[in-house]
């Protein structure tokens, strides 16, 4: 179930960076590929805890807070380096962690709720 996530997120990472590319200057696109590949990463880990630790509430409830932390250290993080910097633009940048974020979320839901159409138990 991890590894069709992983290709589904990575699919629509990649497919929401195609699509934005066109209408982006040069700085914005480098601030779009590294929110991709943070948000890409940060998210397979939360949704990996959350399969591992799915089998009891409390596992699954710890799991879950984990992950929300990481990803708000993440942006946190993300948004401290980038308004400190000046090689990434702070709104696209951000705005494309946001983005990706949300897209990754509103689809984990899918593989929780039927694991057994990704491969899961």
């Amino acid at each position: 179930m991890t590894r069709a996530y992983a290709l589904v997120g990575f699919a629509i990472v990649a497919g929401g960076t195609v699509l934005l590319w066109p209408w982006l200057t040069y700085p914005a696109r480098r601030g779009i590929l590294v929110a991709g590949a943070i948000t890409y990463s940060v998210q397979l880990a939360a949704f990996w805890a959350l399969v591992r630790f799915r089998d009891t509430v409390r596992g699954f409830m710890w799991a879950w807070a984990g992950g929300i932390v990481v990803r708000f250290g993440a942006l946190a993080a993300l948004a401290a380096v980038v308004v400190r910097g000046e090689d990434l633009p702070p709104a696209a940048t951000l705005l494309g962690f946001v983005g990706f974020l949300f897209a990754l979320l509103g689809m984990e839901f899918f593989f929780l709720l039927r694991p057994d159409r990704f491969g899961g138990r």
